[in-house]
Order: C-alpha cells, then structure tokens, then sequence
C-alpha cells in the first residue's frame, strides 16, 4: 500500500511529561493573560478531572504540576509552541517571524520573502495526530496580500496559484514542496531540538509524515441513454444546442426585447413580458437571455446591480434567466469553451437533466445547509439570520431549494433553523428516502449544529448522517510521483472521524498535470445521532460522487455541489439584499437558477 507525505513535522517523542502551574477555577475567578483553563486530572486517578487555570510560569497562589503529553491534548500543543518560540530566541532565526493567535489556533509566521504586493509566508502550527497518535507541527504555505493593494495577475502568481508565465500553476503541488524543503534546509537546525535536558528530549523530525493512503472509487456518470463514462466529456459532445438538447433556435422562438434604460421600472417591464410570453403559451419552457456588455476584467458594480436586480425579479416570477456576456463571448479563445457550458445552464435551468452519478447509497437524501447572515458594517453585530438548504439526492440531481430561517434576533433564528428543518423532513416530497446526510459547511457555528441535532432527533423513521466538509482548510499532502500529486479519489485517514479527500489529482493511466489541481478536502463526521457501525467509506464517496454532478459547466470546479450550490447562493443572497421589497422565500424554487 502506498504511503502520501502529510505537511506535518511529527516529534520524535509523543510520551513525554512537562512541567506547568495550575490553580483549580473558582466560580468568581476572571480570565488573566497568559493563563490558561484546562481540564486536569485531579490526582492519579485519571478519570477524575476538574477544571484549572493553567501558566507556565510560576504565579502566586499556583502549584506545580507535572503534566503528561496526553492528559489535555490542547495544553501539550500550546506547550510546544512555547518550546519552538523558545528555542528561536535562543538560538536565532535566519527569517523574520512573529506570532499569530486567535481562539485555540497558534501559528508561528516566518516571511521567506518579501515583494511590495505582500510576503511569502512559510508557517508552523502545533498538532496532533490522531491517527497515529503523534504530535508534531503543520507546516504550510501561504501568500499575505497587502491589503492596500488589488488584487491582480501578480498576486496570484505569488501566491502559486498561476505560473510565471501568468497561467495555471500545474506544478502548485511541487512549488509548495520546494519552497517548504527551501526553508527547512535553512532552519531546520535551530528547531531541531525544542527542549534539552537530562531525559528530556523533544526533536522535530526532518522528513514530512508518512500515512496509508486509501482509494476511493472513480466518479461515475450516467446519461439520458442509460449509458455510462467516467468523465462528463466522454459520455456527452457538444455538437450544438440544437442537436444535443433537442431546442430549436431560429427567428420563430426566439424574441427580442430592447432595454430601453436601467430604472426599476423599465427593468420591470422587461420582466413582465417574459411573463406575458410564458403565460400566452404555458406548453412551452421560456428562458431569458440577458446580453451584457461591460469589460469583463473590471468590476463593473453599476453593470452588476441591473443584472442582480433582474435575476432576482426573474427568480420572484419562476423565470430561468441566462446571463451572456458580449464581451466575454466575443472572443474567439473564450467562445468555444463558454458556448458548451451557456447552453448547459440554460438546458438545466429549463427543468433538464444533463447527468447524474452512479451513487453509493441508494434512496439518499442530501441536503447542503448554508446560511447567509447580515452584519452591521460598522459594529460587526449580526442584523440578520439567514439558513436556506440545497435539497438533492444522492446521484446529484437537484431537488429544490428551501428556506429554512430569516430573522433578526438569534433566539428566534434557531427555533425557526429547527422548526422548518424537521417541517421539510416530514414534507411528503422525501418520504422515499431512508437515509438523509446532512451536508454542513465549516463555517456553520456550533449553536446552529445544535439546532439541526435537535430537530433530527425528532424524525424517527430517517437514518441520519451529518458530515461537515472544509475546502479551505490546513491540511496538504504530496505523492512520491515525480509531480508530489495524489491520486484523484485518494483520501487518508486523520482520526476516528476526520478524513482527506483529493476530489483532483492524477488519473491512473494519464500521470501529466495540466492545470493547478485543487487542494485536499477535509471531511468530518459529527455525532449528530449517527447510527452504530456505519460504513463511512460509502458517504465519502457521495461526497466525492458529488463534486461531479455540477452544472455549472463541462469543466467546473471540482467541489461537492451540496457546498458549492450554497457558497452560491450566499453570494446571490447577499446582492438581492440590497434591492428593495426582497423577499428570502421567494428564492425557494425547483429550478437551479442559480447556475
């Protein structure tokens, strides 16, 4: 079995004891900077705990403690960040670096080099992992912009994303490795040893660690014919509108209607005679096209304002609308490859089917939960609540879009969050399903996976599973392929729950890199009411099966389309915010608008 490298330096030694000074927490005791709270053991009896304030310096009124790596995983983790600063004030640095914190996460920052558009950043964060049962440090790259500046070509061939040349990056995976073996060739022997001392020992090993790496089936797709490919190019050509989607085009069926000016009204109007057209011939399907024309290089808020106040007006009258960009379509490079993907939209947002994907679990129903909440720019108080949730089943065909809370006070957001949850699982449209998965984005709080536990708790005839799935998230890994990129549908085990999946990377039999592939994605299973001995392996594949079944074009982003619909639809409900009379229930529609 092949092994992948994670971007973790493991330490030598994982049973090791250290000194601290703690002082049990009284009820009227007030936070103080530079302790800690933690839950100790209260004397040898391990499974006795309370809770302490936790320095590392002696302070009036704390007893010493000696204090094993693996009685507070999070104190141990704080531990080696001390022994690492430590140790670089001793013993020198060749590279600037400070010390980011916030909440429980710690990084140490060091800039390997620095341009007028921002700093190259190489990072080391404390971890544990779990798997094997191993601390050690993440080690990471990142580009810090500043802020001052646009962000443009050059920021994002600092930042690795493109190349030199200014086009995709398909060496990303070994330009983070180089950088990062760069910087340990010239630190790596002042941080080497973290602790000295009789017995004492803590080393941070050299080489990234090694884990099994695990393969998931490849993505599946099926057709109108039944037929089956393993890509979307392979089972469907392009051989025009008419031929592949069955939808005449010609001066019969197609109407033109002039945008006379850009107020309300006269936008208004436009929609009303789409409407008018629909309602003379309701046999027929009725789409919008909206021809744009502005620079497409340039963020053109005025231009976006017409469009946004058009499609939310066109999504109010159960109306498909069709953005088209002259400009963009005018040129001869981006004319062949947005032609396929326009006509995709619009054939999936007349009510068609492109495809679907071979699922693991049969008789699923997925749902995307996302939330879309208003702040107070100047406060940064939340105003507004907003939880919608992307209905689809498990072979990504898209069900519906339902709004599942919009309030202004937190108390009434999640009662309504559980209310219309357990309301829509009741709802006759999903009683053929036996399982339902729950599909949270990473940044979904903790008091609004609390109301979804609730209300799941109250269906009693579903078997539920609730995963959260981070895109953006610490975690890397490289093959021993001559491009350091794992296999597409490779994944590695990180703990009892935590998984990485490489939704891209290589293709067995087409080991070439031709674009910047994606990062990992980091997949965790919650304990929402899970049932016992479950095999997580299939939802991992639902998950990946997923970032195959997006509409939104032939080459669209490789993400699951439970969290990517939703990221989306945040976007839009951001904007339609901004128009006057939105209405959020009006968004709620069986049609995929949103592509």
């Amino acid at each position: 079995m092949a092994n992948i490298r994670l971007n973790i330096l493991p330490i030598s030694e994982s049973d090791f004891s250290f000194k601290v000074f703690r002082k049990l927490k009284q009820e009227e005791d007030t936070k103080e900077d530079d302790i800690y709270f933690y839950h100790l053991p209260e004397n040898s009896d391990l499974t006795k705990r309370k809770g302490y304030w936790v320095s590392f310096l002696p302070r009036e009124g704390f007893e010493e403690f000696e204090n094993h790596s693996f009685y507070a995983i999070g104190l141990t983790k704080r531990f080696l960040t001390e022994q690492l600063l430590n140790t670089l004030t001793i013993k020198g640095c060749p590279f600037p670096y400070n010390v980011y914190r916030r909440f429980t996460e710690e990084k140490i920052e060091f800039t390997i080099h620095e341009f007028v558009k921002g700093k190259q950043i190489i990072y080391l964060s404390p971890f544990y992992f779990e798997e094997q049962k191993r601390f050690g440090f993440i080690i990471d790259f990142r580009f810090s912009r500043n802020k001052e500046l646009q962000f443009d070509k050059e920021v994002q061939i600092l930042s690795l994303s493109l190349d030199s040349q200014g086009r995709s990056n398909k060496n990303y995976y070994s330009d983070k490795f180089r950088l990062i073996q760069s910087f340990l060739d010239k630190v790596y022997s002042n941080i080497q040893i973290i602790r000295e001392g009789e017995n004492n020992l803590l080393h941070i090993e050299r080489e990234l660690i090694e884990t099994p790496v695990f393969q998931l089936n490849k993505k599946e797709y099926i057709f109108s014919n039944k037929s089956t490919a393993n890509s979307q190019f392979q089972g469907i050509t392009f051989p025009g509108f008419e031929q592949m989607f069955g939808v005449v085009l010609n001066t019969s069926n197609v109407k033109q209607i002039k945008i006379e000016g850009f107020s309300n009204e006269q936008l208004l109007s436009i929609v009303d005679k789409v409407k008018t057209y629909q309602e003379t011939e309701p046999n027929k399907k009725v789409i919008g096209i909206y021809i744009e024309d502005y620079a497409t290089d340039t963020e053109d808020i005025v231009a976006s304002n017409h469009y946004y106040f058009m499609k939310y007006n066109f999504i109010k009258n159960n109306l498909p609308l069709q953005v088209v960009n002259y400009r963009k379509l005018s040129e001869k490079n981006s004319l062949k490859w947005s032609t396929s993907n326009v006509a995709l939209a619009m054939f999936a947002k007349m009510g068609g089917i492109p495809w679907v994907v071979k699922p693991s679990n049969n008789n699923c129903l997925i749902l995307g939960v996302g939330s879309s909440h208003k702040r107070n720019e100047e406060t940064g108080e939340i105003t507004k609540y907003f939880a919608y949730t992307v209905c689809l089943d498990s072979s990504g065909l898209y069900k519906t879009l339902e709004v599942l809370a919009d309030e202004t006070s937190e108390t009434n957001y999640l009662q309504k969050l559980k209310s219309n949850l357990i309301k829509l699982l009741k709802d006759s449209r999903m009683s053929d399903y036996k399982t339902c998965v729950l599909h949270l984005p990473f940044k979904i709080k903790q008091n609004e996976i609390s109301a979804i536990s609730e209300a799941i708790k109250q269906i009693d005839d579903i078997e539920f599973v609730a995963i959260k799935v981070n895109l953006d998230n610490k975690y890397f890994g490289y093959s021993f392929h001559n491009t350091f990129v794992p296999y597409e549908s490779s994944f590695v085990k990180l703990s009892r729950n935590e998984y990485l999946v490489w939704f891209e990377g290589l293709l067995y039999g087409k080991e070439v890199v031709d674009k910047r592939l994606a990062n990992p994605v980091h997949i965790q299973f919650l304990n929402l009411g899970n049932q016992k001995g479950f095999d997580e392996r299939k939802y991992l594949q639902d998950v990946l099966n997923l970032s195959g079944a997006n509409w939104r074009g032939f080459n669209a982003k490789s993400i699951p389309i439970s969290i990517y619909y939703s990221q989306i639809i945040a976007k839009y409900s951001e904007a339609f915010e901004k128009i006057d009379g939105y209405e959020e229930n009006s968004i709620s529609n069986d049609k995929p608008w949103f592509l």
